[in-house]
């Protein structure tokens, strides 16, 4: 640790005297400083030359208090001067950079670096705009909200449906339930289950028709079946309840969101409570969840459907818990 010594105190590479109550700065040079630098005569492209200089001379500005400046710009020069760089070019350069700070000062005391942000409108913006370059401020405008802004965005948006990671409801027209979870978006799974009703009702259709030449037989969209009626019924009513529910019912589908969750395991966690909060279709119970869970759950009501903004913060609360 640096200490102080005749009112003098380094701190990276400046020095800071202590003058009566004031601190005055300059550079600060180490006493095993070399004042070696790029030689003029070295192989390298002129414009890191005049970049040593430069930022030599900058340093001194920024650092020295006005009282050693010229004794280090002295410096610079002398130094510079036996490293074989033209005494003229670093003047140059010494000149350049005094009335670029001296521009800087001007400008930084007379510029009003207020700005106003206002809505546009036409005819009315010019005159503003004209007002303000008379009176030395700024003006930013800003679209004002319209019925098309409202309506209408060139923004590409995610939508609420669009984006991975549910625990999803699809409630039938009888008010029945089926709650699962998915890493994907709601679409995609809300699909698949549809593509298995689709099938079973396609394989009931086949088994009920009496069996026609292929020429004169309706034609559908889709792919064929080619597996047997009986068999397409059987895999489709045990890969998913949704097509077992709707073997007996013919009310429509509706999908919604629950909640999100990217997690897996936490996404199955709360799958589970709200399959054993509500009364569904599933067939299983999900994943295990320690009973001890079940009064607080019960007591807060944050795992009952139809959701909340109360329920959604309870059920966020029990989770933090259910980890810690």
């Amino acid at each position: 640790m640096e200490k102080e010594v005749d009112n003098k105190l380094p701190f990276l590479d400046v020095l800071v005297i202590k003058q009566g109550n004031n601190f005055k700065t300059t550079v600060y040079r180490k006493p095993t400083h070399s004042d070696r630098y790029l030689h003029f005569t070295s192989h390298h492209p002129m414009a890191v030359k005049r970049g040593i200089v430069k930022g030599m001379v900058d340093r001194a500005h920024a650092i020295c208090d006005p009282t050693f400046l010229q004794s280090e710009l002295k410096h610079i020069t002398h130094t510079l001067t036996a490293n074989g760089y033209p005494n003229q070019l670093v003047n140059s350069i010494i000149a350049k950079c005094a009335r670029d700070n001296n521009n800087t000062n001007i400008k930084n005391s007379t510029t009003n670096n207020t700005v106003l942000f206002l809505p546009y409108y036409n005819g009315v913006g010019e005159r503003i705009l004209k007002l303000a370059h008379s009176l030395n401020f700024k003006v930013r405008f800003t679209s004002s909200h319209s019925l098309r802004s409202i309506v209408r965005s060139d923004k590409i948006k995610v939508p609420f449906d669009g984006r991975p990671g549910v625990v999803y409801n699809i409630r039938c027209g009888c008010n029945a339930s089926y709650i699962g979870e998915t890493g994907n978006t709601l679409l995609d799974r809300y699909k698949r289950h549809m593509s298995n009703v689709g099938r079973y009702k396609e394989a009931v259709r086949r088994l009920k028709e009496p069996q026609t030449p292929a020429r004169t037989s309706t034609k559908r969209r889709g792919r064929p079946q080619r597996e047997q009626p009986q068999k397409i019924i059987a895999e489709t009513i045990k890969a998913s309840a949704v097509v077992e529910h709707s073997s007996q019912c013919s009310h429509d589908l509706q999908p919604s969101i629950i909640c999100r969750e990217s997690r897996l395991h936490l996404r199955r966690v709360k799958e589970a409570l709200f399959i054993r909060n509500n009364r569904t279709i599933n067939r299983d119970k999900g994943v295990e969840v320690s009973a001890v869970w079940d009064t607080l759950i019960s007591k807060r009501k944050c795992c009952s459907l139809p959701g909340s903004t109360e329920r959604a913060e309870s059920f966020a609360i029990i989770l933090r818990r259910l980890h810690e």
